[in-house]
């Protein structure tokens, strides 16, 4: 029998990991696309990339109107990769002809690689081209993780800093822990942001543990063996007290690995955030 997996998430009130009364219950590994669809309408599938991206983009815009609404103003927190590229550009025009949403939108990053913000492989290279630079968004709202120099564990730590302070200035306000949106790609491999199967989580002092549910801190440095490369991401405890999270894939290659995470099979990251909270919006390819 499988049991639940427990996930940490971050307080602000106290600025530590807890753990809270979530409980993610594996499915059984025959559950269908079907079966999910039916039980908790969790899987939304659009006909090709480009229906995606337009009911992708009117979704977060929504969610957006409605953070802003209640507590004037939205943290959203993005993925990179080329799944949630043509959403980025529909919500840039959408955005572009609000201003007043807009302008209340703080923006974040989920993952981001060991290069420097304008190498072509980084997630805030493509974002700023898909999303900000098009929408106009103020260069105060969007945190940077500002890679590719210095030590890759140090910078971590400096995000996590920038969260610390951000959502305890939230907290005084009586405003909710964790950011509004989350928005998560989904690998071959069943990681989101850089939350690899068998990846080693790298502190200040050089000590490696295996990337894991419940990983401490609210980011970290992360050596990717098979990719010789290291990369920086928020831990699944942070991202799981979103109080939405979406991952938008796409590709007929997902296909196998999107049926185990909705499965939540527990030795696959992106496991770890299928939580009550969370949707995917998929291409018919991709089931």
């Amino acid at each position: 029998m499988l049991l639940p997996l427990k996930f940490r998430v971050f307080s602000a009130k106290s600025n530590k990991v807890q753990r809270p009364n979530i409980l993610c219950w594996p499915f059984a590994l025959r559950t269908s696309v079907a079966d999910v669809i039916c039980a908790g309408k969790k899987l939304k599938v659009y006909k090709d990339n480009d229906q995606l991206a337009g009911e992708a983009a009117r979704i977060l815009f929504s969610h957006l109107k409605r953070a802003i609404s209640r507590r004037g103003k939205a943290t959203i927190v993005l993925a990179g990769g080329s799944s949630p590229r043509g959403c980025y550009r529909e919500l840039a025009l959408m955005l572009k002809r609000n201003q007043e949403v807009l302008n209340r939108c703080f923006w974040f990053i989920g993952d981001e690689r060991w290069v420097a913000e304008d190498n072509p492989e980084s997630n805030e290279n493509m974002i700023r081209k898909a999303l900000w630079e098009s929408a106009g968004v103020q260069k105060e709202k969007i945190f940077s993780w500002k890679a590719g120099s210095g030590e890759p564990a140090e910078k971590a730590l400096v995000y996590e800093g920038m969260l610390k302070n951000f959502f305890r200035e939230l907290r005084v306000r009586k405003e909710p822990r964790g950011p509004d949106l989350v928005i998560l790609g989904l690998g071959e491999d069943g990681h989101t942001a850089s939350l690899f199967p068998h990846g080693q989580a790298i502190d200040g002092r050089g000590n490696k543990r295996p990337v894991a549910v419940d990983l401490h801190g609210l980011t970290a440095a992360i050596y990717v063996d098979h990719l010789k490369a290291y990369r920086l991401s928020m831990t699944a405890g942070f991202l799981a007290s979103a109080a939405n999270i979406y991952f938008i894939i796409s590709g007929s290659n997902k296909k196998g690995v999107l049926k185990r995470v909705l499965s939540r099979v527990p030795e696959l990251p992106a496991s770890w955030l299928n939580l009550k909270q969370t949707f995917f919006l998929v291409t018919a390819e991709t089931v």
